[in-house]
């Protein structure tokens, strides 16, 4: 009788210590883990976006509107514009050349008096800019959103042949070769393009549905996504469902149905991929006062919430470039590395 007490006791500790363990992991594996990164400030100016360039970063000057470019070997910046308002996506092609694009008129009349305000409706403006010679080329006024392919030195984009015929199209940087990829029935915005196997990735802006479209054909890869990132090979996708406030890590965009649930969820602004250790950076900001810089281990689904070097400091962009993370803040540009 004895005995069986003590088996018992032994059953019901096992018990309780199984659940407590089981809760432990549930819920701590769901909370972030503050990281030290050391953050060096490596510039003062106010950013307002970043990119890359070759080797170099590409950035505007909230306050100046000037275009710099940022040599991490030199250590230096330098001004590569004249004051541009206006301003949206700039896309770095080599040291000279780049593709700006102008976010309203005042930006396509400053750069040439005689253009005609005449376009389609919601187009924007793409310009090829020789940071030399400081002089503009209108790429098209029927041009919408580009993605550049750095591996065939192409652009491709959505293109408005007529008010009733948009295309999905590719050409030189400059314009030239034009070449119709695919025509489509609904407002697509390119996020990728595989010339190897002429294989498109865009995204359906009405329904936020990302397609494939492979031999003229388009098929739904992902329906209803409202935030998402794709990784730069193209094969890995990651996105916030906001119905379920949950967010997904697509491995393989060919297996859309083995798809993983992460335990950790937002909303977030952007994402940038380290391909290399399968990790992500993202930033999220509750408001504008302040934001919340993440990593998260791909592989073993492991968050960490990265301490910023100030407090309420507002991220406008995040890249990677090489072994380091370029954070533009409020208060300046920081690097870190990975």
């Amino acid at each position: 009788m004895k005995l069986s007490k003590k088996i018992l006791y032994i059953v019901i500790i096992t018990i309780i210590v199984s659940v407590i363990i089981i809760f432990w992991f549930l819920f701590s594996s769901n909370k972030s883990v503050d990281k030290d990164v050391e953050f060096i400030k490596i510039l003062d100016q106010k950013i307002d976006y970043l990119n890359v360039n070759n080797k170099d970063i590409l950035y505007q000057d909230i306050e100046t509107n000037r275009l710099y470019n940022y040599s991490s070997n030199k250590k230096e910046s330098n001004d590569i514009s004249e004051v541009l308002g206006g301003v949206g996506d700039v896309i770095g092609l080599n040291e000279e050349l780049l593709i700006v694009e102008s976010k309203n008129f005042s930006f396509a009349t400053n750069v040439n008096p005689i253009y005609s305000s005449k376009r389609p409706d919601n187009s924007k403006n793409y310009w090829l800019y020789n940071t030399k010679t400081k002089k503009f080329q209108l790429l098209s006024d029927r041009i919408y959103d580009i993605y550049y392919n750095k591996t065939i030195n192409k652009i491709v984009y959505r293109y408005l042949e007529s008010e009733d015929n948009i295309s999905i199209s590719m050409s030189n940087v400059d314009g030239s070769d034009w070449k119709k990829l695919t025509e489509i029935d609904f407002y697509g915005q390119v996020l990728g393009y595989d010339s190897n196997i002429k294989k498109l990735i865009l995204l359906d802006e009405d329904k936020n549905n990302i397609l494939i479209n492979q031999n003229n054909k388009s098929t739904i890869l992902l329906k209803n996504v409202t935030k998402f990132s794709i990784s730069p090979n193209l094969e890995k996708i990651i996105y916030y469902d906001s119905q379920s406030d949950n967010m997904f890590y697509l491995p393989n965009i060919k297996e859309p149905s083995k798809k993983i649930k992460l335990k950790f969820a937002i909303n977030f602004e952007k994402v940038i991929w380290d391909e290399s250790n399968n990790t992500i950076y993202m930033h999220y900001s509750p408001d504008k006062k302040k934001s919340e810089l993440f990593k998260i281990d791909l592989t073993k689904d492991i968050e960490s919430k990265l301490k910023l070097p100030e407090k309420n400091v507002y991220i406008n962009d995040i890249i990677l470039q090489g072994e380091k993370v370029y954070v533009a803040t409020n208060n300046g540009l920081y690097e870190f590395s990975i």
